[in-house]
């Protein structure tokens, strides 16, 4: 017989929220670099799979490319905006 001693605790993103904005500002940075991190790759997961199949439609790799460059515009759009 085998117990899970794991506490478990159920959040609303709004309380997760409110408990991030009572940490100091290096713990922030820390956690948005994480997120960031988990973000691009994710996207990069999403790419890499494409290439996996046997047959890479042009429609997919047009999508995958389309998506990026409209990411990497709004970025460099933002820091336009930014100065």
């Amino acid at each position: 017989m085998t117990f899970d001693t794991t506490a478990k605790v159920s959040l609303t993103l709004e309380q997760v929220i409110e408990v991030v904005k009572q940490l100091p500002a290096k713990a922030k940075l820390r956690i948005a670099k994480e997120l960031e991190r988990d973000g691009v790759k994710a996207e990069w997961d999403f790419v890499f799979s494409a290439f996996k199949t046997r047959e890479l439609d042009m429609a997919t790799i047009n999508k995958a490319v389309e998506a990026e460059r409209a990411k990497a515009y709004a970025k460099r759009q933002a820091g336009k905006a930014g100065h």
